[in-house]
């Protein structure tokens, strides 16, 4: 029974997992294909029209010369932020592990949440299978740190067990603890008092659960059009940017 609730359980969190990643693919790959038109745009397009600009002495407006200085300087700048930046996220996950690269991906707007609610989610019905085997509480909170995948969770878990083995309650040991989401806890906390502390991780774990197919439906609904709208202003910007200075310079060679 235990075996067919555990195999019930990773099969839903491989369905949450499925819709998480779905909600990306569409930003990611409008963002690797946005990456691509841009160098055609800046090593190709730019420099061609620049030597044209040149050549006929065109008086050029401050987005096109920025436009010109980013081709030739500007991306280098940006080259070596986003290097620095995954030096900085190396750096975390090789030197501070693998739960503080799991706290810095919560902190990512939109996204993080559903990790952390997803690493919540599974620490609880973990629990609740293991408490329902009559497992000491400490024993059980040991066990589901072992299991849980997200490694912030789990050593947020394992510090739990150390308050809970010293005497305290679960609901007082998540509140010393900031990682822990603040409201699954009065509903742990009810569940002590009550000596049904399965059933209120089972209402923890629907809970979390349905917390994360809203947020998943949410931006799976709003941010196709936001980076549609994001994508299509950029490229306006700079079309204008790019063009306006060849169209005055075709009207004057018109007249």
């Amino acid at each position: 029974e235990v075996l067919l609730q555990l195999t019930d359980h990773y099969r839903s969190s491989q369905d949450q997992s499925r819709q998480i990643w779905s909600v990306l693919f569409y930003p990611l790959c409008l963002i690797g294909l946005m990456g691509i038109v841009l160098a055609i745009v800046l090593f190709g397009v730019i420099p061609e029209l620049n030597r044209i600009y040149l050549e006929f002495e065109v008086e050029l407006s401050q987005s096109t010369l920025s436009l010109i200085w980013f081709s030739k300087i500007g991306w280098q700048y940006v080259v070596g932020a986003m290097v620095g930046a995954l030096l900085i996220a190396i750096l975390i996950r090789v030197l501070g592990g693998s739960a503080s690269w799991m706290q810095v991906v919560a902190t990512i707007p939109g996204f993080g949440k559903i990790m952390q609610w997803q690493g919540f989610a599974e620490f609880s019905e973990l629990l609740r299978l293991l408490l329902m085997q009559e497992v000491p509480l400490g024993e059980s909170l040991r066990l589901t740190a072992i299991a849980v995948r997200n490694a912030n969770v789990a050593a947020v878990t394992h510090e739990l067990a150390n308050q809970v083995e010293n005497g305290r309650s679960l609901a007082d040991a998540m509140v010393s603890s900031d990682q822990v989401p603040p409201h699954m806890i009065p509903v742990i906390r009810l569940g002590e008092q009550n000596d049904k502390l399965p059933d209120s991780l089972r209402i923890v774990y629907e809970l979390f659960e349905g917390q994360i197919d809203l947020r998943s439906r949410l931006l799976l609904s709003i941010l196709p059009p936001v980076m549609f709208l994001l994508i299509g202003g950029f490229v306006v910007a700079l079309l204008l940017g790019l063009f306006t200075p060849l169209l005055s310079l075709i009207q004057y060679l018109a007249f």
